[in-house]
């Protein structure tokens, strides 16, 4: 029996910040389901890492 994560299918849990700000930038109307499919996560994800910026 191990311990170790084994690779899992699946959306990414984390995301890069700073193509979120830069998607953002670009076009502050795009809804969080959309950038949820443009940066491949959960719009829920999208949702976090917004608040925490600020946006």
């Amino acid at each position: 029996m191990s311990l170790e994560d084994r690779p899992r299918s699946g959306r990414p849990l984390e995301i890069d910040i700073e193509q979120l700000k830069v998607l953002i930038e670009d076009n502050p109307r795009l809804t969080t389901s959309e950038l949820s499919a443009m940066l491949l996560c959960n719009h829920s994800t999208i949702d976090r890492h917004l608040h925490e910026i600020g946006k």
